[in-house]
């Protein structure tokens, strides 16, 4: 359904391929840790933040859209991809 809106090319990424989303999400977290991103204080996104456990990482309990949102962002950022568009241009 997306890709009929998609006017650049794009790489989509599943996230029920648990091993690779843990590594994901596990890199985002400890840049996190690094403090290695700043950002406006959102109060939603911020508990989202606050009270990620484990078994969300691992895909056991729900994955919060903040912190998946910001996991691509970082995937992103991180594996050399020239621009990153998110939401509408």
């Amino acid at each position: 359904v997306v890709s009929d809106y998609l006017t650049v090319d794009s790489t989509g990424f599943n996230f029920s391929a648990q091993t690779e989303a843990r590594e994901i999400l596990n890199s985002y977290v400890g840049a996190v840790q690094n403090l290695e991103y700043k950002g406006p204080y959102i109060e939603h996104a911020y508990n989202e933040h606050k009270f990620l456990t484990q078994e969300m990482i691992d895909g056991k309990k729900h994955r919060p859209d903040s912190i998946i949102a910001a996991a691509l962002s970082h995937r992103a950022k991180t594996s050399g991809v020239p621009e990153f568009l998110m939401g509408r241009a």
